[in-house]
């Protein structure tokens, strides 16, 4: 290294946790001023999970913050600390902190009780994609429409699982554990309930058509720049958990999918997962169909 220059730290994912006021508060912090807090970083790379959080004594809904940050620790306090102030004094925050370590990178939450590498690089994809939806929802003051939900979850799919019978093999993988999760949730006796609002809601108004249009399309180019890496991360993790490597990859990449549909619609809509699983026949009926003709 040359005399007099800088050694810069590598790049490290460092973590907030906020509790929000309102959704009105969640949706600002999103769009417009979690951007703030990424701006000067140098890789840019963020992501955001919706997660329950108990912060400095206060419970409730709350957001998981993942910033890839080159600074040093007492840099990045700074600049978390004065962030997390300024939110606060616009009470958008009702409480946050920094943390040293992932809620949603627990191993637990994975199959095989690890979680790869490169699962946060994935979130990061994910929630650029979701930032700009929101800023249009937004400025429209609408949901996101159903059509364009079916879409983000139609395109990662076909990003990380290119061949057409694998992939509908992990969606109905995706619809099985949502239907497990439905069953839990809901209880032996509310699930036919969920079945039959998962099927109302699949009929109703071509997912939610009267909500506008928007001429943002869905990318596949972030997934597929890291569907190697991770797949190998996942083919490793079926290696050492005795597991199939298909199950494996197709349960990480419905974790990714399923978090992006929460971020899209938000926490807390007891109709997001009839409406998830909804779209995921859909999908899955529209590819078999596809796989029959031969296009």
């Amino acid at each position: 290294m040359a005399q007099g220059a800088t050694e810069r730290m590598p790049a490290t994912w460092r973590i907030v946790h906020v509790i929000h006021s309102s959704p009105a508060a969640r949706l600002r912090l999103i769009a417009n001023e979690l951007p703030l807090l990424v701006a000067g970083v140098a890789s840019g790379a963020w992501f955001f999970v919706d997660v329950p959080l108990q912060v400095t004594g206060i419970t409730g809904p709350g957001l998981e913050i993942g910033i890839q940050h080159d600074a040093g620790d007492a840099m990045w306090a700074g600049s978390a600390s004065a962030w997390l102030a300024a939110q606060k004094r616009e009470r958008r925050v009702v409480a946050g902190i920094p943390v040293p370590e992932s809620l949603i990178l627990r191993t637990e939450l994975f199959f095989g009780k690890r979680a790869p590498p490169s699962f946060a690089d994935a979130l990061s994809v994910g929630t650029a994609r979701t930032a700009q939806l929101l800023r249009a929802s937004a400025s429209t003051r609408q949901r996101v429409p159903g059509r364009l939900v079916r879409e983000e979850i139609a395109e990662t799919y076909a990003a990380l699982i290119p061949a057409a019978k694998e992939r509908r093999a992990a969606l109905e993988l995706h619809i099985a554990w949502l239907t497990t999760v439905a069953s839990r949730e809901y209880g032996a006796r509310d699930l036919e309930c969920f079945r039959a609002s998962e099927q109302q809601w699949a009929a109703s108004a071509a997912y939610e058509e009267r909500l506008g249009d928007s001429t943002m399309r869905a990318d596949r180019t972030g997934y597929e720049a890291l569907r190697d890496i991770l797949q190998r991360q996942s083919d490793s993790i079926a290696a050492h958990s005795a597991m199939p490597a298909t199950t494996c990859w197709a349960s990480i990449v419905a974790r990714l999918v399923h978090t992006q549909v929460l971020r899209l619609w938000g926490p807390g809509n007891p109709r997001t997962l009839q409406a998830e699983v909804a779209l995921l026949r859909v999908i899955a009926c529209s590819l078999a169909q596809d796989t029959s003709t031969g296009t």
